[in-house]
């Protein structure tokens, strides 16, 4: 579990999700200069929306840079017809979100750099939030919020990692993968990190990935730095049935390359051991929920061989029970899960 250093108390939500505010006690909202990154590809029906969320938050908001990545809509005409200072649009040829973000990085001049996709949107009191937390945890290389996920009728899911944080406290979170085995409690559009950490951590977005790619930053940043959070999901993230999702993506290896770079610093020798313990259980975590994604989608083989992987191997409780899952018909495996869900 995540490590606390100071917890500082904060109000409740009002009905609708927003924040009803902070209770700062003797710590005052800092005046950091946030860069907001927009990467854009053909967001014309919900840009707008993304760009005033991030404009009407409050001061703090320094600049909004959005890359237009070669819309083939009017997406770019309608940022440019927005009347604010603070927005820098740049149209550069189609090469991926990760180009665009790594475009943006290049421009960002503020303290601290936030990533915004342009069809999700932050909800009133995020930058307040943001704020508060850079003050309050001045030692914090990364600060977020949680985030709630949308479908494409407007319904909002509950919060992912919420089982395991009191939405009344901030906290500064020390082992970052830790606090992640219990649920993702952030996703890129819920952080920001402070410009110097992404100077000397060399932060990139990797090019070339469709899948987790944005992960990759937000991993290297935890492992940089402490993380400071405002439990509260103040960050409204799209899950569009048109995402990419492992759950619905084909992909060609089951451990995706930002997971394979995580496994490859750990097996390194060069990861901080402070975070090391944390950061096994979460892979492994994963690699857990790999196997069953593997018999429940008749790609067995590619199971039985994260079986072998060293982070089951070491734990022979663990790989009897993986073992057992890939003998296990699809059906009766999706029904024990499903079952353990509802108990848990």
């Amino acid at each position: 579990m995540s490590s606390v250093l100071e917890e500082q108390t904060v109000t409740a939500l009002d009905g609708d999700g927003a924040a009803a505010g902070l209770q700062r006690g003797t710590t005052e909202a800092a005046s950091a200069r946030i860069s907001v990154v927009m990467p854009l590809f053909d967001k014309a029906p919900f840009v707008e929306a993304a760009i005033r969320s991030t404009l009407d938050n409050g001061p703090g908001v320094f600049e909004v840079i959005v890359i237009d990545d070669g819309s083939r809509d009017n997406s770019a005409e309608v940022v440019a017809a927005i009347d604010d200072p603070r927005i820098k649009l740049i149209r550069k040829a189609n090469g991926g979100v990760s180009s665009a973000r790594n475009v943006g990085l290049d421009h960002a001049r503020g303290d601290w750099v936030a990533f915004l996709d342009a069809d999700d949107f932050w909800l009133p009191g995020y930058v307040e939030a943001l704020q508060t937390l850079i003050a309050r945890y001045p030692r914090c290389g990364m600060v977020a919020t949680r985030y709630v996920l949308q479908d494409d009728e407007g319904r909002r899911a509950g919060s992912p990692g919420a089982s395991h944080f009191d939405e009344g406290v901030t906290l500064q979170i020390d082992d970052f993968y830790a606090a992640m085995a219990e649920g993702h409690f952030c996703c890129t559009c819920s952080v920001a990190i402070r410009r110097d950490v992404i100077r000397e951590a060399r932060l990139r977005f990797p090019t070339g990935e469709q899948l987790g790619e944005d992960l990759d930053v937000t991993f290297r940043a935890g492992e940089f730095a402490p993380v400071g959070l405002d439990p509260r999901p103040l960050v409204v993230y799209r899950d569009s049935n048109l995402g990419l999702r492992l759950s619905r993506t084909v992909t060609r290896k089951l451990l995706i390359p930002v997971f394979e770079r995580l496994d490859a610093r750990l097996a390194s020798g060069k990861f901080p051991a402070a975070l090391r313990a944390g950061a096994e259980h979460y892979l492994r975590n994963h690699l857990k929920y790999l196997i069953y994604y593997a018999v429940e989608n008749g790609r067995r083989p590619e199971g039985w061989q994260l079986l072998c992987h060293r982070l089951i191997a070491r734990r022979p409780r663990t790989m009897v029970q993986m073992a057992l899952a890939l003998i296990l018909p699809a059906a009766a495996l999706s029904f024990l899960r499903k079952l353990k869900d509802r108990r848990s």
